[in-house]
């Protein structure tokens, strides 16, 4: 079995894998994703989940992350994932006691304004306050999620790290979505820049930094195109309706319409934030070395398209298939007991109503996992093989004087960094 690259260093064997520049794979990344692998871990984290009541889901998180990590590798080495299950679920209590108390005191100024027999301006300004509220706790909990992330993420022993302040982050990001929300959606692209900017700008990996200096008017022409498609799609809907509540058009003939206009939209943002990742990635420098992300956009946005498609395919032959089951038992039980044709019915339909729900529960499981089973390994043999750092062979030379201590045992001081929210 092979070793990982810290267990090489503490072996005392050379430092380096049998792939590493001088075979040709320096500077270049890879992916090694099973999708039927993943696809059983999925289903069985869901199974696990639901068994717990939801409790498990910190060690499924942990678990998938540690085997995703593990199977993208840069100069032949793989990438390690040191988080535990344990800080998610601290963090998630912390969080917990956070957001509970918020949402316990807007509910009941929100009766007492009801009460009170307030005006509707006082019951706009406590919910607009209250999302304000939650949008910058959100934004503090992912700057602090990515810095949990980074510092539980290392390479050949060099972990990384991300500085800087999730308090201001979050504070800039409330602002930059008020200028959002008030431009009509126009403001996103400089908000989408700065966002990136201020996350790669304070990241680390040992020593070494990343810059990045992508600009929102970059980020504007591919935005446009998605803004405009929106914008599109919401007139065509319009449209329907109007149609629809005017009875030219009946509802079996805008039902299918309706339904590809909704999974277009997926498909259009996966292209938009794939393209976006082009552009920051290809903004990026690691200690001044050009990072550059060529890859082809349309065999993600298909692969995404075909795990929509294959995951409602999922869901409806299995719960066709549990139903069928659960019909048959019930025809066999009424055939044993002699029930008359008036109950016989009665008892079907009740019978039957019993089977749906594990029925349901079951198709989406299933349906789940084949969806992100198909689009994660899609995604991940696609997009990581199309990134390449310029000079690699400069760059790890820098980092392999950089043989840090793993910070992943700092304790639960941090615990709030976890993605819990």
């Amino acid at each position: 079995m092979a070793l990982t690259y810290d267990e090489r260093v503490l072996a005392g064997r050379p430092q380096h894998s049998g792939n590493r520049s001088d075979s040709g794979n320096g500077g270049r990344f890879s992916a090694m994703v099973s999708g039927g692998t993943l696809f059983g871990m999925l289903l069985k984290y869901a199974l696990l989940t639901f068994l717990t009541l939801g409790i498990y889901r910190f060690w499924a998180k942990t678990g998938l992350r540690r085997h995703l990590w593990g199977r993208v590798l840069y100069g032949g080495d793989p990438f390690q994932y040191h988080g535990t299950a344990k800080e998610l679920f601290v963090g998630f209590l912390i969080a917990l006691a956070v957001l509970l108390p918020l949402g316990i005191i807007h509910l009941l100024i929100s009766r007492w304004i009801g009460a009170a027999d307030l005006s509707g301006a006082s019951s706009l300004i406590n919910s607009a306050v209250y999302f304000l509220v939650l949008f910058g706790l959100v934004s503090l909990a992912f700057y602090r999620m990515r810095r949990y992330q980074l510092s539980r993420t290392s390479w050949r022993s060099v972990h990384f790290s991300l500085a800087g302040s999730p308090v201001e982050y979050a504070a800039k990001s409330l602002l930059w979505g008020m200028a959002t929300l008030a431009s009509l959606g126009l403001a996103y692209p400089w908000m989408l820049a700065w966002q990136n900017r201020q996350i790669l700008n304070n990241a680390r990996l040992g020593q070494a930094r990343f810059s990045c200096r992508v600009r929102g008017v970059d980020i504007l022409v591919r935005y446009i195109l998605f803004y405009g498609l929106l914008l599109l799609l919401g007139l065509i809907y319009t449209a329907l309706l109007a149609s629809l509540s005017s009875g030219r058009e009946p509802a079996a003939a805008t039902g299918p319409v309706v339904f590809l206009l909704f999974l277009v939209i997926p498909v259009a943002f996966i292209a938009f934030r794939l393209s976006v990742f082009k552009l920051v990635a290809s903004e990026t420098r690691l200690n001044k070395h050009r990072i550059y992300a060529r890859f082809q956009t349309g065999k993600v946005v298909l692969s995404g398209f075909i795990a929509t498609l294959t995951g409602g395919l999922v869901f409806l032959v299995t719960l066709a298939g549990v139903m069928a089951i659960g019909l048959l038992f019930t025809v066999g039980m009424i055939s044993l007991d002699g029930i008359a044709n008036a109950e016989g019915v009665i008892f079907v339909l009740l019978n039957m109503m019993q089977w749906l729900l594990p029925a349901g529960i079951l198709a989406t499981m299933l349906a789940t996992a084949a969806a992100k089973s198909i689009f994660l390994s899609s995604l991940l043999e696609t997009v990581i093989p199309g990134l390449k750092i310029a000079q690699s062979e400069r760059l790890e030379a820098i980092l392999a004087g950089n043989q840090s201590a793993p910070r992943y045992g700092e304790g639960l001081a941090d615990a709030l960094d976890v993605g819990s929210f």
